[in-house]
């Protein structure tokens, strides 16, 4: 053998011994995360998890302001006149009113008046007057009013903001899940391109052994050598595709290059599982069927539609006309039952009744009822579009859910059926070796074998990825949102 043969190999083995240092055995002695460890961290500290966690208290906010409308209310009133040191008039009057949710509303108040020019309608004891009245929305106003509408509204916002949140976390899931199942994927394929360069580079010092021992030509040295080579470049390739994935994965971590780093060097995904060990997907019917109850959006459109069903009761209640009576029992400065002498057992109770009272009553009506007419329309269209999108949301998930069960079963067995194919080429690729050994095959074929065996194992791998997917897919479209 010419001696540049020689220098040759020899520059191929220093060289390809060299360069098998930088490869590692990557995912040996890193730590395992979960996907449900990063949902966990999402719920916990992800800006926008922390973002939607706001609805339950937006909701008891808005809560809060409805049942304010029925407050109690202090008030007082006083208006005086002094002019050319003639005290021409003083009024006052004070009390708390109490709204109630029943449409009336009560009131106590203390009036006091006097001057030289006063109305005379406004004369009063002089000690003032004791006033007790309530006031009645007799048409319009009885059964709903504005007040109760909006409470009753914001009691259903209180159970939607549960859906609102949960809606929020589950959009975070399910891009998060996403980006996970394609760092496994990185992962575990990078795993199949690290071992392709091991079989390269075992085989290279064997045949490079051989060629000294005389066994082997120098250009199956060669051949070897660019083998190793073509799979050190698909090696890198497939590690910048990992990297990727950590970055994007790291973005659910406040897209912290430290973060980054860790995905990189410290963790791993999960392992590889085998057909045997991929989980079950829920039963199809029983989603089918606890869909309504369970699904955030769903949930979320039927509280819409029922805060229109108030919303409509109080349209309809503003076409009847405005009729409020008042009512109210006058004392003399604070006594009610005896204002002026009288006789009899219930003399001063019949007084109170026949005697000493104020009411009153209030009429509106609009000729046309043209606004409230409107208003009406605009809430039963409302009604209606919410109903029409809750029917076509629900109809939708369905068919997600009845085809992501399909497809679930599909991968399954085209996950047994690619296992049996990398087993059968596992074997085909142990009896080329053997044929190799003995002279009856050569490098090409070997390679050949070995390249149907990667090919294989990396598709099975993405196929894996896409079970797990379309496992996760499923359980979000049936509204299971907890990892």
């Amino acid at each position: 053998m010419e001696m540049r043969h020689y220098h040759i190999v020899i520059y191929l083995i220093f060289f390809g011994l060299f360069s098998s240092q930088a490869m590692s055995q990557a995912g040996d002695s890193l730590t395992t995360l979960t996907l449900k460890e990063i949902h966990g961290w999402i719920l916990e500290s992800h800006p926008l998890a922390k973002s939607a966690s706001l609805e339950k208290l937006r909701a008891e906010a808005e809560l809060l302001e409805s049942r304010g409308l029925f407050d109690p209310k202090l008030f007082m009133d006083w208006d005086q006149k002094h002019f050319d040191n003639k005290d021409y008039f003083a009024v006052g009057e004070g009390g708390i009113k109490l709204p109630t949710r029943w449409g009336m509303e009560f009131k106590a108040t203390f009036n006091q008046t006097r001057g030289q020019f006063l109305n005379p309608m406004l004369n009063l004891p002089a000690n003032g007057q004791l006033n007790l009245g309530v006031k009645v929305n007799a048409l319009q106003g009885f059964r709903i009013d504005a007040a109760r509408s909006q409470m009753q509204q914001a009691q259903l916002e209180l159970t939607r903001s549960q859906a609102l949140f949960t809606m929020g976390i589950a959009d975070l899931y399910i891009v998060s899940s996403e980006i996970y199942w394609k760092w496994w994927t990185s992962f575990h394929q990078l795993q199949q391109y690290n071992y392709a360069v091991d079989l390269a580079q075992e085989r290279f010092e064997n045949i490079a052994e051989s060629f000294f021992q005389g066994d082997k030509p120098a250009i199956d040295t060669l051949e070897t050598f660019i083998q190793v080579q073509n799979r050190r470049n698909n090696y890198n390739d497939a590690l910048i595709a990992y990297q990727e994935a950590c970055l994007k994965l790291a973005n659910f971590f406040g897209g912290d290059q430290d973060m980054a780093a860790a995905l990189l060097n410290r963790y791993r995904p999960v392992e590889e599982f085998n057909s045997q060990e991929l989980p079950i997907a829920p039963e199809e019917n029983l989603l089918l069927n606890n869909l309504e109850t369970i699904h955030p959006e769903l949930r979320d459109l039927e509280q819409q539609r029922a805060q229109l069903e108030i919303e409509q009761r109080w349209a309809k209640e503003q076409m009847l006309p405005k009729l409020n009576l008042e009512y109210n029992f006058l004392g003399n400065g604070w006594n009610l039952m005896n204002t002026i002498p009288a006789e009899g057992q219930n003399a001063g109770i019949n007084q109170l009744l026949t005697q000493n009272f104020k009411w009153g009553l209030q009429f509106e009506m609009p000729i046309f009822f043209r606004k409230a007419r409107g208003k009406m329309e605009q809430v039963k269209i409302k009604a209606t579009q919410t109903e029409l999108k809750r029917e076509q949301k629900g109809i939708s998930l369905r068919n997600k859910i009845k085809n992501y069960s399909l497809e679930l079963q599909n991968i399954n067995n085209q996950i047994r059926l690619m296992e049996e194919m990398v087993a059968n080429y596992e074997s085909l690729l142990q009896a080329e070796r053997i044929k190799f050994d003995i002279g009856e095959s050569s490098v090409f074929l070997l390679n050949s074998r070995e390249q149907k065996l990667i090919e294989s194992r990396l598709k099975l791998v993405k196929t894996k990825s896409s079970y797990f997917k379309a496992w996760w897919n499923l359980r979000y479209t049936a509204g299971i949102i907890a990892p």
